[in-house]
């Protein structure tokens, strides 16, 4: 390395570590929705510091997928990326789980199709299932023996094949089994082959084809359906490659009887064995041979639960870019419920769950040399997210392994119900957007560090992935009589639902993920040890055990890990013998592929001295650090949440530290190295700064001060670099005063949203209700099964094509109220609707032509003034359209101006503009507003230098920008609120907002924060009848309370 160089490449990396996000395609891309729409895009997000995008169709596409129309948007979006320095990214699915091509695989080999294995209960001989695989006794609690026909005479249970049905998530077609060997090969062919041979010589400028969360169905996705994925061919398998027929004994697979460990792990080892046979391997290999890198991520979340993703971990060996997913922004800060990622209840500053599949992916890398690790990063974290959060996640993901995220998600187009699809968004519909560039320049270069030379871990903890073979309960699943059990991609299963199904590894899933934060926590060096990565890249070499790359002195066996592969206990075995060391807490009993072993007690007669046994979690901690001391030793660290990653690039050493406790870390500390000299390389800023040192036997003491959910880079080398003087602290706050407010000023107009309306179909009138309900109510009673486009892609033209059998007499209309006060003069208030050219618009009875109106918000929403035909009381706007047209959502209206809103019911209504001062937008009748307040305040005389300081509370948003004399200071997001000031002039401090007031959702009853699913706009539990404006679930945005200001000499 030339050391010289560093500290600029780290200000200043390749594009390509910057963040990339899911650039969706979800609309009828033509006119201005097309080309012209993908270039405005792609340079907003080259604006914004962003280093590329994954190109990803999802639903609301109108746009037939794969078509010639579909591949030349491709065309110009890559061409489009390449123009301006953005890495083109393609996505293999239109939306999610990879493998069914939009609907043409199925619609190429529906013989392929998923299919799954359910139980059926029953009462005497009527009703037993003629095609039944096999039929039992029932006690009324678990199977008894196997009957037959003629037995039957009290309670039973037989086990049933069924064919998964079509999903609208799906194009109306059945996802295929990605066990059958004809699946990828169509695949492969549809989607891969199409877009090679479509883009021509644009091929190679695409280095990387994401695929996304492909696993194993049953009747819906994920782990939580009654059924369990098998087919068939499975059956056929089982039988040729296990030696013995499986139906017979599907009763141990859901229940606890009979052989149940030996039967699971045959069942999910083989599943894991055809999994990798017919879809790991010809995907990567497809790859290979064309000179494209395969990445994405599987189900990872369920580990070890192997119902619909038996074995993630070998699978993402053979992505050349392996990576995850870490969905919601309320990570990091502490939570008390058991989340859908599985993350259990836990103290501010750790997730144990995710940092365990974080290390997992990373491990992969790590042992086989991957380039790359990515995450689809802040996924559904709700509209209520904030930079902070974005920034809390996102380092912690890096120092954890990732070096390249992916934010989820940036959309084209918000119109209609695609705002309920898992925002929030990275686009220009946001209006955090445009000040996005800071906080993507600093995860850029702990990208770029983070992936600086090689890694070297000395610690190997066993997965016991297995041990979730054998354990897990199928029958979990099964819902109570009176439970429905109703999910699928984007609408999740309850937190009843899916910690019932897995409840019987929970506690495995708990206690490994402990072990790896305590580990982490400890500044160990690690990684886990996928038991079929080990047998494939794994050997012995004298006392250490190598997978891969990857050389380790000391292997330890986790808590509760009962079972072993036969491979893996026989390379343990040699280990041992040639004197490696084995740590951990001993089982009371050990299965070898589901088959009792004594393996333990042999390993002890034979290798007393090397294989240790402590009581407990903590008691092995303790131990592995004594034999394997961390390179990287804090005097005071926090509790927990303090991590670290050491990267070895020639004669230097590069260590990121991330701090994500709330605890300012303010410690001495030890690194152990022969290097001469450490500096600190400020993430933030990109500065370089030289550390006062004091230089040991083979270490290096010094000091860090590091706030709380922050990072930096610790640079250990021989040379002398150029550094930076670090900006003074200020500690004397004794002349601290608070500045007086001298202006406030919305940058933007107030904004109504009426969100409820009465619907006029087929001489019907409905009462008035939500605008999705009014919405569903409408598609349905034109013969259509989806409320719009929410959770809905089509097959090739399915949907559109609707509208050519719809008589002229179709369609319908809606009408929104909404009431002016007497004292409000309308005049100048715009009315902004989505769409308006698929709508004839009244307002109070007068037609008025939105379709030239200017843009707010979405290309597809127009604005137009309409204050001349506004009139106190009730006004009402009428939408009339005719015939019904698919393109066509009903969704709320808005009202843009200078007014109040006051909280009525239903909803809110338009009174006189009130002065904005400090405090609350929404109390101060701005319920729906998001964009940007400049607040002035002027500095005390005399004073041409100082600090401006703010407090947590002080203010809520997702930017505060500080402005002086027209010119941006500087942009924060994070604690902590301080900024040195130079220079005389008033200083402006503006707040931007975050769209969770103006897009929703506002009627969940349980509020939920950093989370967003679609249910949550329109579904279970959420009501349908307009509310009133005091119920809405609106956020405190905007400055509560002066900055203060501590003058500097």
């Amino acid at each position: 390395m030339d050391e010289g160089s560093l500290p600029g490449a780290f200000r200043s990396p390749p594009a390509n570590y910057g963040p990339a996000p899911l650039l969706v395609f979800n609309d009828e891309h033509e006119g201005e929705a097309g080309e012209a729409r993908i270039t405005r895009v792609l340079e907003g997000h080259e604006r914004v510091g962003y280093g590329g995008v994954f190109l990803h169709p999802r639903p609301g596409l109108m746009t037939e997928y794969l078509s010639s129309r579909w591949f030349e948007l491709m065309r110009h979006a890559v061409e489009e990326c390449l123009r301006l320095g953005l890495v083109p990214y393609l996505y293999d699915e239109n939306s999610y789980p990879s493998g069914f091509a939009g609907g043409h695989v199925p619609a190429r080999v529906p013989e392929a199709r998923s299919r799954y294995v359910g139980a059926v209960f029953g009462e005497g001989s009527d009703g037993v299932p003629e095609d039944r695989l096999s039929l039992h006794s029932w006690d009324g609690e678990r199977p008894g023996r196997v009957v037959e026909d003629g037995e039957i005479e009290q309670d039973w249970v037989a086990f049933v094949m069924r064919s998964m049905q079509p999903l609208a998530w799906h194009g109306d077609t059945v996802y295929p089994s990605l066990l059958d060997p004809r699946t990828a090969k169509a695949f492969l062919e549809t989607t891969y082959e199409a877009y090679r041979r479509e883009l021509g010589g644009l091929w190679d400028g695409i280095p990387a084809v994401f695929t996304d969360e492909p696993h194993l169905p049953a009747e819906r996705h994920g782990p939580w359906s009654p059924g369990l994925h098998v087919t068939p061919y499975l059956l056929g398998q089982f039988r040729q490659r296990k030696g013995y027929d499986l139906r017979p004994s599907l009763a141990s697979v859901f229940y606890d009887v009979g052989e149940y460990r030996r039967v699971r792990f045959d069942l999910y080892d083989l599943m894991h064995e055809l999994w990798v046979e017919n879809w790991a391997l010809p995907m990567e290999g497809w790859c290979e041979e064309r000179g494209v890198v395969l990445t994405g991520h599987y189900l990872e979340h369920d580990w070890p639960c192997p119902y619909a993703t038996p074995g993630h971990v070998h699978m993402l060996a053979h992505m050349h870019w392996p990576g995850t997913d870490m969905l919601e922004t309320f990570l990091l800060k502490g939570h008390d419920f058991h989340d859908i990622q599985n993350f259990h209840p836990s103290q501010d500053g750790r997730e144990p769950h995710g940092l365990m599949y974080m290390r997992q992916v990373h491990s992969v890398a790590n042992q086989l040399g991957k380039e790359r690790v990515i995450d689809e990063s802040w996924g559904a974290g709700g509209n209520d997210s904030r930079p902070e959060d974005w920034s809390r996640i996102g380092r912690w993901l890096v120092v954890h392994g990732v070096n390249l995220l992916v934010p989820h998600l940036s959309f084209m187009t918000i119109r209609g119900t695609r705002k309920s699809d898992h925002p929030q968004t990275f686009s220009d519909h946001s209006p955090a957007y445009e000040h996005l560039r800071p906080l993507n320049d600093e995860l850029g270069r702990l990208c770029w560090v983070s992936n600086r030379g090689r890694i070297g871990q000395r610690i190997l903890v066993l997965d016991p992935l297995t041990t979730g073979y054998c354990l897990s309960r199928k029958a979990d699943c099964i819902p109570e009589r009176d439970v429905g059990s109703s999910h699928n991609a984007g609408t999740p299963p309850g937190e009843e639902q899916f910690t019932r199904a897995i409840a019987s590894v929970l506690d495995l899933q708990r206690d490994f993920g402990e072990l790896a934060q305590d580990l982490s926590d400890a500044q160990a060096d690690f990684d886990l040890g996928d038991e079929y990565v080990m047998e494939e890249f794994g050997r012995t070499d004298g006392a250490d055990l190598v997978v891969g790359e990857q050389r380790y002195g000391l292997v330890v066996w986790p808590p509760r890990m009962t079972n072993l592969r036969g491979a893996t206990a026989e390379m343990l075995g040699e280990y041992l013998a040639a004197g490696g060391l084995l740590y951990g807490v001993r089982p009371e009993e050990i299965t070898v592929d589901g088959r009792t072993s004594d393996l333990p007690a042999q390993w002890e007669r034979r290798f007393d001295d090397n294989c240790r046994w402590f009581p407990d979690r903590e008691a092995l901690v303790a131990a592995v650090l004594g034999r394997v001391p961390a390179r990287l030793k804090f005097d005071s660290p926090p509790d927990t949440g303090l991590a670290h990653m050491r990267r070895v690039k020639d004669d230097s050493e590069l260590f990121v530290v991330v701090n994500s406790s709330s605890e300012l870390l303010d410690s001495g500390f030890e690194i152990e190295t022969t290097r001469d000299r450490l500096y600190e390389l400020d993430s933030s800023t990109g500065d370089c700064y030289s550390l006062e040192t004091n230089k040991e036997a083979g270490h290096l003491r010094s000091r860090l001060r590091l706030e709380a959910r922050a990072a930096t880079v610790l640079w250990a080398t021989d040379g002398e670099a150029p550094a930076e003087d670090r900006p003074p602290e200020v500690h004397d706050r004794h002349g601290q005063t608070e500045l007086e407010l001298e202006s406030v000023e919305r940058v933007g107009p107030n904004v109504l949203v009426v969100d409820h309306c009465e619907l006029r179909i087929g001489g019907e009138v409905r009462e008035s209700e939500h605008v999705y309900a009014a919405n569903e109510a409408m598609w349905t009673a034109h013969g259509m099964e989806t409320n719009g486009w929410m959770a809905t892609i089509q097959y090739r033209d399915q949907i559109l094509a609707r509208n050519e059998t719809m008589p002229p007499g179709s369609g319908g209309s809606v009408r929104y109220r909404f009431t002016i006060s007497e004292d409000l003069d309308p005049e100048g208030i715009r009315l902004a609707i989505e769409t308006p050219e698929l709508w004839e618009t009244k307002v109070n009875g007068r037609s008025v032509d939105l379709t030239r109106g200017e843009r707010w918000l979405d290309d597809h929403t127009r604005a137009t003034e309409v204050g001349a035909l506004l009139v106190p009381g009730e006004n009402v706007v009428e939408l009339d359209g005719r015939p019904f047209d698919v393109r066509r959502e009903i969704d709320g209206i808005y009202l843009l101006g200078d007014f109040s809103c006051t909280a009525s019911d239903p909803g809110f209504s338009l009174a006189p503009p009130q002065p904005l001062s400090l405090g609350s937008w929404r109390q101060q009748y701005h319920p729906f507003y998001d964009r940007e307040v400049a607040y002035t305040f002027s500095l005390p005389d005399g004073d041409i230098r100082g600090v401006l300081s703010l407090d947590d509370g002080d203010w809520h948003g997702s930017f505060l920008i500080v402005e002086q004399n027209g010119r941006v200071v500087t942009r924060l997001w994070e604690p902590p609120y301080e900024v040195i000031v130079e220079g005389d002039g008033p200083l402006t401090l503006r707040v931007v907002g975050l769209p969770k007031n103006l897009l929703g959702p506002w009627h969940d009853p349980n509020r939920p924060r950093g989370r967003a699913w679609i249910p949550m706009w329109h579904g279970p539990g959420i009501p349908t009848s307009p509310q009133p404006g005091e119920s809405y679930d609106l956020l405190d945005l905007g400055l509560f309370r002066p900055p203060r200001w501590t003058p500097t000499v």
